[in-house]
Parts: C-alpha cells; structure tokens; sequence
C-alpha cells in the first residue's frame, strides 16, 4: 500500500533515489506528530459542543470503512498525506440540503479514530 501511494507522490510508480528521501519524510517523527495533532483537533470539534454535531459524526462513520483497511500507524501518515481519501471525504462533506461540513474536522476525526484503534493496548475501538 505505501509502495503505491509514495510512487504516486513521486509522479510514477517505479521506486527510485527518491523514495528514501519521501519515507525519511513521511515517517518523521515531526511528521507523525504534525499529522497526529492534526486529527485530534478535528476529532475534538467533531465532538465537541457545536451546530451539526450529529451530522459531523455521521459524516466521519461514513468514511472511517475506508481508513479500516490501513493497518499500521506509519500506512496512516502515508495514506494521510497523499491524500487518498480526499474524495471519499469531500463527498460525504456535502449534505443532502445544501449545507456543507468542514473537510479537515471530518478528515481528522475519522484519521483520529483509526490512529487510536491501531495505537491502543486494550478495549474497544472508539466510534462515533
């Protein structure tokens, strides 16, 4: 799965000189930590007391299926900054009566969710 989305970072999909140098970056602890705080934030104001709560939550429930199919932290900061979900994310952003949710709260709650499911010893997963 990182094979796929570092080649497309990258304008191809044979490895090259360059796919070191993309991993080095992905895997960064300050890339880690960047995109980490990143989905907490959206995860509390998905939460959080604020107009369209509800539809926030369903909106993130939509898209945490596809992220399931990622099962290592390090897939997740790929699959998070090549952007993979933009679409899956974009769609479900647009509600059915005209009112549009904010992407980066909907992306970061569901990439939150997967985070936490994937780093946690013990229990159930958190959902929505």
């Amino acid at each position: 799965m990182d094979d796929e989305i570092i080649g497309r970072m990258l304008g191809g999909t044979s490895p090259s000189q360059d796919e070191r140098t993309v991993r080095q970056i992905l895997y960064s602890a300050e890339a880690r930590s960047h995109a980490s705080g990143l989905w907490e934030t959206g995860f509390m104001n998905s939460t959080g007391r604020r107009p369209w709560r509800e539809d926030y939550q369903t909106a993130v429930r939509q898209v945490l299926p596809a992220l399931d199919r990622y099962g290592t932290v390090d897939e997740l900061i790929t699959t998070h900054y090549g952007a993979v979900l933009r679409a899956e994310v974009m769609r479900v952003s647009q509600l059915a009566d005209g009112r549009v949710l904010d992407y980066l709260t909907i992306e970061g709650a569901a990439f939150w969710l997967r985070y936490v499911a994937l780093t946690r010893t013990g229990g159930e997963e958190m959902r929505p």
